[in-house]
C-alpha cells in the first residue's frame, strides 16, 4: 500500500517537469518579454502539465502511471498551454481599449470570411 502515494507523487513531479520542459522549449521559438514573463508561463506550463497530463492518459487509455508518458503528456499540455496563453494575452493587448461590441464583430467577421484562394503556379519555361 505504501507504493501507491509514492507512485502518484512520482506521476506528478514527472508529469510537472514535462510541462516545465514544454513551456522552456517554445521559449526558444517566442522570446518572453522579461524574466517575470518567463516565470509565469513557465509555472502556468508546470501547472497545466501537472493537471491535465493524468486526465488525457487515462482519456486516451495509456498508463496514467508510466513516468515516460507522464512526462510526454506534461511536455505536450505544457508546450500548449504557454502557446494559448500567449495568444490570448497577444489577443487582448492589440484590443485593448477598444468597445467590445466592436471586437467581438471584427473577430466574427474574420472568421466568417471564406478562405482565400491558392494562385496557380506560374508554368516553367522550357527551352528547346
Amino acid at each position: 500500500m505504501p507504493s501507491e502515494p509514492i507512485v502518484y507523487a512520482s506521476a506528478k513531479i514527472f508529469s510537472g517537469v514535462g510541462g516545465m520542459t514544454g513551456g522552456f522549449s517554445l521559449m526558444a521559438f517566442i522570446k518572453p518579454k522579461g524574466i517575470w514573463d518567463a516565470a509565469m508561463h513557465g509555472s502556468v506550463s508546470t501547472f497545466a502539465g501537472v493537471v491535465f497530463s493524468g486526465p488525457v492518459l487515462k482519456y486516451f487509455e495509456i498508463a496514467p502511471n508510466d513516468w515516460e508518458f507522464q512526462m510526454m503528456a506534461g511536455f505536450v499540455i505544457g508546450f500548449g498551454a504557454w502557446f494559448a496563453m500567449s495568444a490570448v494575452a497577444n489577443f487582448f493587448q492589440q484590443n485593448e481599449g477598444k468597445d467590445i461590441l466592436t471586437v467581438a464583430s471584427q473577430t466574427k467577421a474574420r472568421f466568417n470570411k471564406p478562405a482565400p484562394k491558392a494562385k496557380p503556379k506560374p508554368k516553367k519555361k522550357v527551352r528547346k
